[in-house]
């Protein structure tokens, strides 16, 4: 079937809108079909199609703003991380980098791997307590585009010896990115709880205890039914850091550190039902520490 678009009453850029949405000026697949084809895709597809449109170049910043608004998460997720592709290049690919660098002696390391690499993003787990992470071109609040892109695709190079397990990526910047505020930190992290990979919902759990956000507790309640127990014990972790509270019997806030095996039905049914009496209250107000 032909369609037929008379032209006489479009403006010259709603005929620029149309050809991004219709038909790339050369004949190709169209902006809009590359771009949902790439929110879908994964692996080295993804970053095929992410070039193409990156391609575009300026004619791809309208294109990308609006869908920066989009009411699907990863949609303005990737539109948000492809606008910080188009105007600073330069400074995310030494992002990637610097992950590589911070992973490389990491995942070789004598330590359990996953401590290894959330103990370089700072923040609390079942693994202990670590540091903040110092501020470079990786750890501040600029690059969360980036650091959400990383954790929905991993690395674009796995080629790169750190890189050869994108998982480990993922979970590092999953770790690092909840030190940051953005409206699509939590909503992110939170999906990732449900991950196959086992190590990606503790990775999960870390970055959402260091948002210290009353947001983040209903995921982490749910991460408490986990079957991993990594996930129960650094889910109950992250919810003492944000609310203060702790329903283990004859024990002092963080000491000792938390098992999975405390983490009963009662504890459970105590945490959740102390968040049904408060969380109308809470939620919209700042928890204690939590980032501006």
């Amino acid at each position: 079937m032909n369609i037929i678009i008379t032209t006489r009453w479009f403006t010259p850029a709603t005929m620029i809108a149309i050809a991004i949405a219709v038909q790339g000026a050369d004949g190709s697949e169209s902006l809009q079909l590359q771009f949902d084809r790439a929110v879908s895709a994964k692996g080295e597809a993804y970053f095929t199609l992410r070039s193409n449109i990156l391609a575009w170049g300026a004619s791809a910043v309208p294109f990308l703003t609006e869908q920066a608004s989009s009411t699907n998460l990863h949609a303005r997720v990737l539109a948000r991380a492809m606008l910080s592709w188009t105007a600073q290049p330069e400074l995310n690919r030494r992002r990637t980098e610097l992950i590589e660098r911070a992973l490389s002696p990491r995942i070789s390391s004598h330590l359990p791997r996953i401590s290894a690499v959330l103990g370089e993003t700072g923040g609390s787990s079942a693994y202990g307590t670590f540091t903040p992470p110092q501020e470079d071109e990786l750890r501040r609040k600029d690059a969360v585009p980036f650091l959400l892109e990383m954790v929905l695709k991993g690395p674009s190079d796995t080629q790169r010896p750190a890189f050869k397990e994108g998982v480990w990526a993922r979970c590092f910047a999953a770790g690092l990115v909840g030190w940051y505020t953005g409206p699509d930190v939590v909503p992110v992290l939170a999906e990732e709880l449900g991950s196959g990979d086992g190590k990606m919902p503790v990775a999960a759990v870390a970055g959402l205890g260091c948002a210290r956000t009353y947001a983040a507790v209903e995921p982490l309640l749910g991460a408490l039914s986990a079957q991993n127990d990594d996930v129960r014990a650094s889910a109950y972790v992250a919810l003492m850091d944000i609310t203060g509270q702790d329903f283990r019997k004859g024990r002092i806030l963080h000491t000792p550190p938390v098992t999975s095996d405390e983490i009963t039905d009662a504890v459970r049914e105590q945490f959740r039902a102390w968040w049904q009496d408060n969380k109308a209250r809470l939620l919209g107000m700042p928890a204690p520490q939590e980032k501006k």
